[in-house]
């Protein structure tokens, strides 16, 4: 019969729906949900929002048709689309309240001082970012012993969001520019699943098409007025930058890639006494570099049902293509990259206590080879000019000197490993008793990586840009992770790999997510969440260099980061979220009235530093801390600032 429910918030609202269509012959499932915090809070409490706050405008919607013909066809049509507008910061809305004035001038200026400088915190203004696949999928049924499953869908991705350009003397922005990543992707995939000996062996076997189309480009640029009569003009940057940025130049004109990725995959479903194993392949062809891959897998689990005992483990070989359009740009970036390639091994045991407790253990490790890394050294001699603004702009040039000596700026150098475990205990309550209920998990994890790139001094670096002045590559080779190049000045180099592994950019040692959820009664429940995690590494500045230049009109201090990558980390990330639950019980379902308290106790939680080059490094002052806005704050004289959690309520009803 149909149901859903609705649910209405100070921060977001969803509704769900779901009833039967065609007499009973399909039925259709649809949701929508919307996020408006910021809107929420300039309404009620303006002041009361951190300078530099961030609070997405979110929506997202999805919805399933499925049409059962007979018990051998079946149609099911699907959509999944989602919004995220990340465009405001209390500062940002207030500067654009003075230029336009209307429903949120009221807020003032107080918090406006520093969003000029260039240690703003905030996230890119402007951020606007959509996606939304639709899919439609036929299935054959045959007699229970064989199944067909053809599925095709449309993905399109588009990120669009404002960013600045400074002056690296003067620190003041020369202009503004739009960034649009655009990427569509077509999906064909056909599964056949054939039963072999019933609730013994199932043979499954598919085969996959993908097809993606990639831009990115820069657009909608916004000259600035200056002060310093330093910092170089608008027109004078931009010219500069496509003369001599090949990044910038294929941005500027509009970058774009396409590829496919065609797969086929098998697998067997083995099922005897208390064994489940699952071995199977698959295979992949990816077109920019015609590389290939093959990875095994398999899967395995014992049960004990005596005990309430279940042994799992499983690995595989798994492959994905370079992750990102700049890594395989034609024009800037290296299109010959291979697919990533990683090993993944786990084994767990899952262990049931009575019908209400279960816990979990899992350790794992991964081995990644092949992975994308900057390589500043590799190089593509003799390689054509295909540029269409040199053929544009200097045809002459490139018709007597049609070949370059191409950068390519990304290689398949590094390697990685990651290796941790993770328990999970779960505590049930069953459907109308009262008591408590919930879980907890933590993981211990290390990650690692190795970029294999040469390591030089500062003296070494500073000798090998003087050589390169004035020289070209005839001939790169490698030998296995080192290399030599030799120029057309008859002077051979030999580059060794001297690199070491260190934390990966997303390493987090410790994490912990505890849910613990009490019911009084049918109309009473109390609930709390606590995370934790141990922040992301990064690489610290230890120093400043003046350039105390009279050309540049002020002093300028460029940061000198740690010869250790990656050897700090800002403190934890933690917060409590309570929420308290009044039901009130109805024949046709219930409606729940509720009351969040969101980071019960207002952790500012560090997320990143900003240098500002315009003062002197101060350990603890510059760089400077950027914290997540995850609370409000109201001012209790004597210029002190209180604290608050964010405080949410709403009412659901259930049909």
């Amino acid at each position: 019969k149909p149901g859903g429910h609705i649910n209405v918030s100070l921060f977001l609202s969803d509704v769900y729906y779901e009833t039967p269509i065609f007499g009973g012959m399909g039925y259709f499932v649809g949701t929508a949900r919307k996020s408006y915090p910021n809107y929420a809070l300039l309404a009620i409490y303006p002041e009361a929002i951190p300078a530099n706050a961030k609070y997405a405008d979110y929506l997202d919607g999805q919805y399933k048709l499925n049409i059962k013909f007979n018990n051998s066809h079946e149609l099911l049509f699907t959509y999944f689309g989602a919004r995220d507008i990340l465009n405001y910061t209390k500062s940002v809305d207030e500067l654009s309240s003075e230029e336009s004035g209307g429903f949120l001038d009221g807020i003032g200026d107080g918090a406006n001082g520093g969003s000029n400088t260039n240690t703003s915190g905030r996230p890119p203004v402007g951020l606007d970012r959509g996606f939304h696949t639709q899919g439609v999928r036929y299935t054959y049924t045959y007699e229970g012993m064989l199944k067909n499953d053809m599925y095709a869908q449309v993905s399109r991705f588009k990120e669009d969001f404002e960013l600045d350009f400074r002056s690296p003397f003067t620190g003041e922005t020369i202009f503004g520019y739009e960034v649009l990543d655009s990427r569509r992707e077509f999906q064909y995939r056909d599964e056949l699943s054939i039963g072999i000996i019933d609730d013994h062996l199932i043979a499954n076997v598919g085969a996959e098409i993908n097809k993606v189309r990639w831009e990115l480009s820069l657009r909608n640029f916004s000259p600035q007025e200056n002060i310093n009569p330093n910092t170089p003009s608008f027109v004078e940057t931009i010219n500069d930058l496509v003369e001599s940025n090949r990044t910038f130049r294929s941005l500027y004109d509009g970058d774009r890639t396409y590829y496919d990725l065609h797969a086929y995959y098998s697998e067997l479903e083995i099922e005897f006494w208390r064994f489940r194993l699952t071995p199977g392949v698959r295979g992949e062809w990816y077109s920019l570099s015609h590389s290939t891959g093959v990875g095994p897998r398999a899967g395995m689990e014992f049960s004990i049902p005596e005990s309430g005992t279940t042994l799992l483990a499983g690995a595989g070989r798994h492959f994905n293509v370079p992750p990102g359009l700049n890594y395989v740009s034609i024009e800037a970036g290296n299109p010959g990259l291979e697919m990533e390639a990683a090993d993944h091994l786990a084994a767990g045991v899952d262990q049931e206590l009575g019908d209400e407790w279960l816990i979990k253990l899992e350790v794992f490790r991964n081995i990644f080879r092949n992975l994308v890394v900057e390589d500043t050294y590799i190089v593509a001699p003799f390689s054509p000019r295909t540029n269409l603004r040199e053929w544009a702009t200097k045809p002459y040039d490139v018709a007597s000197d049609p070949l370059e000596n191409r950068p390519l700026n990304f290689s398949n150098d590094g390697t990685g490993w990651s290796e941790g475990f993770e328990v999970y205990i779960k505590k049930s309550r069953a459907p109308g008793r009262s008591g408590f209920f919930g879980w907890i998990s933590y993981s211990n994890s290390l990650t690692k990586r190795n970029n294999h790139q040469p390591r030089l001094t500062d003296d070494q670096d500073s000798a090998l840009r003087a050589r390169n002045q004035g020289r070209s590559a005839l001939i790169y080779r490698e030998f296995d992770r080192n290399f030599i190049i030799y120029y057309d000045s008859n002077e051979l180099e030999y580059y060794y790999d001297n690199d070491r592994e260190e934390l990966y950019d997303l390493d987090r040692t410790h994490q912990i997510s505890l849910v613990i959820n009490y019911k009084f009664n049918p109309e009473w429940q109390v609930g709390l969440r606590w995370q934790y995690a141990t922040n992301v590494p990064y690489t610290p500045i230890t120093g400043t260099q003046d350039l105390n230049l009279p050309i540049l009109g002020r002093p300028t201090f460029i940061p000198e980061y740690s010869d250790f990558y990656n050897s700090e980390r800002l403190g934890p990330v933690h917060q409590l979220d309570i929420r308290v639950d009044r039901f009130v019980n109805y024949g046709w379902g219930y409606a729940n009235f509720y009351m969040e308290l969101i980071n019960f106790y207002a952790r500012r939680n560090p997320e990143s530093t900003s240098f500002d080059f315009l003062y002197p490094y101060v350990r603890g002052t510059n760089p400077s801390v950027n914290y997540e806005s995850t609370y409000i704050q109201t001012p209790v004289g004597g210029g002190r600032i209180l604290l608050l959690p964010l405080i949410n309520f709403g009412m659901e009803i259930q049909f």
